[in-house]
């Protein structure tokens, strides 16, 4: 039986029993319904708890732009709900990582293991100067049209949106795509609201496991983000033959490697 929350504006879901709590947080152009494989297969021994970035299930919405800062403190009350006593075990996927991995390094004691998929140490400096000028163009080629998109906004920012979500294979229902979820991409090739100046380096202090597709264009890690994460025993790296939406194509593959590590890692 599912719980429905609400909180700092934005609406979440627990569903599943057990003594330690996952919380996913999805990237774009996602809602919480990303992670339906997981909670399905997780939620015999787990309690899942999903929720949808602020405004990205809000398409008629007025544009809002949301700060690194804002959407951390957002995910700090999330965890804070839905387990206030205990450490939680945290699964996120694209900019649900960037996020995910900032309130994990200002806050490490409230988690317990860190699931990172698709996305390392992107925006890092290692990152930058592993880019060849294929991967920028890649990336800005995306990346851009979404900042107009969330500029324009209204029906043609929502037609640039679906769009680019089709051009890059992503696997959310085009009804559910629009213009307001561009805002992180917004933030981070404007510096609106501070950009991106607040990350803080990667090191987390607990265990971590990263998942990635090796079936797309450009990567989000760099080869030094490999070759650190896998100094510490504890840590695992695995690549998946997958585009960016790893749950989506390999969730077998995924939710299997993911519960032998967490009872590997305990």
């Amino acid at each position: 039986m599912a719980t429905n929350f609400q909180i700092a504006g934005v609406n979440g879901k627990i569903e599943g029993t057990g003594e330690q709590t996952i919380v996913m947080i999805h990237g774009w152009p996602d809602t919480q319904e990303l992670w339906q494989n997981q909670v399905n297969f997780f939620k015999n021994g787990y309690r899942c708890v999903t929720f949808t970035l602020p405004a990205f299930d809000q398409p008629k919405a007025r544009p809002q732009v949301f700060s690194l800062e804002e959407i951390i403190a957002t995910i700090g009350q999330v965890i804070d709900l839905v387990s206030p006593d205990q450490p939680v075990i945290l699964m996120t996927h694209d900019w649900g990582c960037i996020y995910g991995y900032q309130y994990v390094v200002r806050h490490p004691q409230r988690i317990s293991r860190l699931i990172g998929v698709d996305v390392g140490d992107a925006y890092s400096d290692a990152f930058d100067a592993s880019l060849t000028p294929k991967d920028k163009i890649v990336i800005a080629g995306y990346q851009l049209p979404l900042v107009a998109a969330f500029r324009l906004g209204g029906k043609v920012g929502d037609r640039i949106a679906k769009k680019i979500a089709k051009v890059v294979g992503a696997p959310t229902s085009p009804k559910k795509i629009h213009a307001n979820m561009g805002y992180p991409y917004y933030i981070a090739w404007t510096k609106a609201k501070g950009g991106l100046k607040n990350l803080k380096p990667l090191n987390f202090i607990c265990p971590y496991l990263f998942i990635y597709g090796t079936q797309k264009p450009t990567m989000f890690h760099s080869q030094d983000w490999l070759i650190e994460i896998t100094k510490k025993p504890e840590n695992q790296v695995s690549g998946f033959k997958a585009s960016h939406w790893v749950t989506i194509e390999q969730p077998d593959l995924f939710n299997h490697t993911v519960l032998a590590w967490l009872q590997r890692i305990r």
